[in-house]
């Protein structure tokens, strides 16, 4: 049984996108096993623990780090964060000649890998020693205007929609 392929992970990317071209993204960076590290929500709301106030901070300095990144909407939830970036990267092309899945500079992965190191690393200066990200993280590309101001809409409701989901859970 030929045993080349057997641990190589499934790649989730658009073949022949280039993802440091410009554009809008859609991004989920999910915790590790989903525990609720970054706080609970109250009446729509989320309470920040400390390692979600180290998140809020670090997706608040994201453009700073990062010039050719626009944060155009992010949450902080219990368990994962959503953001709506758009890279601008005016010398990168929109589709690349070939099927190549390596981490480019100023790309959508190397912005999110950037993102989840600083947060690691400021909490474990603040003593948080488990680990806290998935690997990984999901993106969606924005296509169009409508999508983007569906994808805002729909970062801006999460923890009203998380709560009203769990009040109809405890209602049954």
């Amino acid at each position: 049984m030929p045993t080349k392929h057997l641990y190589r992970s499934r790649q989730y990317r658009l073949p022949y996108f280039n993802y440091a071209g410009t554009g809008w993204y859609f991004i989920t960076i999910i915790t590790w096993q989903r525990e609720p590290l970054f706080g609970r929500i109250e009446n729509g709301v989320l309470i920040r623990s400390a390692l979600g106030e180290i998140a809020e901070q670090h997706f608040l300095a994201m453009q700073e780090i990062f010039p050719f990144v626009t944060l155009e909407a992010h949450v902080v939830m219990q368990d994962h964060v959503h953001c709506l970036i758009k890279l601008t990267n005016a010398h990168e092309e929109r589709f690349l000649k070939e099927r190549a899945f390596r981490l480019r500079p100023h790309s959508v992965s190397s912005v999110i890998g950037g993102y989840k190191s600083s947060v690691t690393a400021r909490a474990r200066r603040a003593g948080f020693t488990d680990r806290i990200w998935q690997s990984r993280f999901h993106d969606r590309i924005i296509r169009s205007e409508r999508q983007r101001q569906n994808v805002k809409r729909y970062i801006a409701l999460n923890p009203v929609r998380w709560q009203q989901k769990q009040d109809e859970r405890r209602k049954k």
